[in-house]
């Protein structure tokens, strides 16, 4: 046994050593992966953000030409019940024409 130890300390050193160094590799990497992370995220926040501001502009285009429907709409519609109101009014007048001859 006195033969193997002189090559199992040595082999032994160089495997520790081996693991230290791909320690700090592996930790390295894990930096780099980290911070192409944090790279990828803020993109992806400013794409995201860049999308939501053109998905709310294009919404309020949408939400302005519908108000500006139902507006027209309403005025429309208002217009109609006026001239039926004058015409309710006419007719209520010849009703009342009418009620008193008899």
């Amino acid at each position: 046994m006195g033969g193997l130890a002189p090559m199992i300390i040595p082999g032994a050193v160089v495997a520790v050593v081996a693991i230290a160094v791909l320690g700090e590799k592996v930790t390295a990497v894990g930096g780099k992966v980290d911070r192409l992370e944090k790279a990828m995220e803020a993109k992806f926040d400013k794409v995201e953000s860049k999308f939501d501001s053109k998905l709310d502009g294009k919404f309020d285009k949408l939400e302005a030409k519908f108000d500006a429907k139902l507006d027209k709409q309403e005025d429309k519609l208002e217009a109609k019940f006026v001239k039926l109101e004058a015409k309710f009014d006419k007719l209520e007048a010849k009703l009342d024409v009418l009620l008193r001859r008899k």
